[in-house]
């Protein structure tokens, strides 16, 4: 996204969706073209869903072009006809077949890449922000403070009678 600065803000107002949904589907569509390009084919031809794409490109993103080559070529076919719960767990089985290293070892080089940083304000409120490894983007922004619990008004006459008056 380095190429095009704006490309998501872009993306966000023409499809009138979130900055953070227009980076999920620009992600998306790199990946796609880029390191996948039968997937990207097949839902083109709509022969897969989106959920199925996006299932494909997240479960080969630790792996090799070569390796997400390959899992794109044994599960291509049985993509079209598995809920994306199913391939879901497909693609990452074969995706840590392929991967040498141990599970452990995955998990603490993900854990190493997180942080959650927070900015104090002028206010003497803080902005929180959660910044995962630079493969792949972030999922959410920085977050909002709740909404304040909602208070209800005391009745100030009693409760509404069922009757109506009569003349």
């Amino acid at each position: 996204m380095n190429e095009l600065p704006y490309a998501v803000e872009e993306v966000a107002l023409a499809l009138s969706c979130s900055r953070i949904a227009a980076g999920s589907k620009l992600a998306l569509a790199t990946d796609l073209a880029g390191r996948l390009p039968a997937t990207l084919l097949a839902w083109e031809q709509g022969r897969i869903c989106a959920a199925r794409a996006r299932v494909i490109s997240e479960g080969t993103q630790r792996l090799s072009a070569q390796d997400a080559a390959f899992v794109e070529d044994q599960l291509l076919i049985q993509a079209q006809s598995l809920s994306p719960a199913r391939l879901k767990v497909k693609v990452a089985a074969l995706a840590d077949s392929l991967d040498p290293r141990e599970i452990e070892d995955r998990h603490i080089d993900a854990a190493a890449g997180r942080r959650v940083i927070k900015e104090p304000r002028e206010d003497g409120m803080r902005v929180c922000g959660r910044c995962c490894p630079p493969t792949r983007p972030p999922p959410c922004g920085p977050r909002s403070p709740p909404a304040p619990k909602p208070t209800t008004i005391p009745m100030i006459r009693g409760p509404p009678t069922s009757a109506a008056p009569t003349r």
